[in-house]
């Protein structure tokens, strides 16, 4: 194992599943979650070193789930790579919710395994 922590933060279970077979084929230690309210429950258990997030998910999305780790000193800082069904890049960072100074990728779905490996590497190594 990388000793690295991903949570990965999506409401379809195939994206989960096939998200998390490709990190641990790289050695990574893979949490899940299917929401927003899960994933804060799951950084109280053990804090990530990235966070895989899906923006568009019911009840209390992506956004909300950020806007949650940002409040916190503990989770200010942990890089975040989105991952997301909307096309536009305007639509994508909508009201500038990624704070400034806050490593990121966004991801359009589907996306590379290769792409998304090679993204974690730099935001887990800057």
């Amino acid at each position: 194992m990388t000793g690295k922590r991903i949570l990965v933060v999506d409401d379809e279970a195939d994206i989960v599943e096939t998200t998390k077979a490709i990190l641990q084929q790289n050695q990574y230690e893979v949490t899940t979650a299917s929401g927003g309210e899960e994933a804060l429950g799951k950084i109280k258990q053990s804090m990530p070193d990235l966070i895989i997030l899906d923006i568009l998910m019911p009840r209390k999305d992506g956004l909300w789930f950020l806007q949650k780790i940002r409040e916190e000193k503990t989770t200010f800082s942990v890089p975040i790579i989105f991952l997301t069904a909307l096309q536009k890049k305007e639509e994508q960072v909508r009201g500038g919710f990624v704070p400034d100074g806050v490593r990121h990728r966004i991801f359009a779905k589907p996306f590379e395994p290769d792409e998304l490996l090679e993204a974690i590497r730099e935001l887990l190594n800057p």
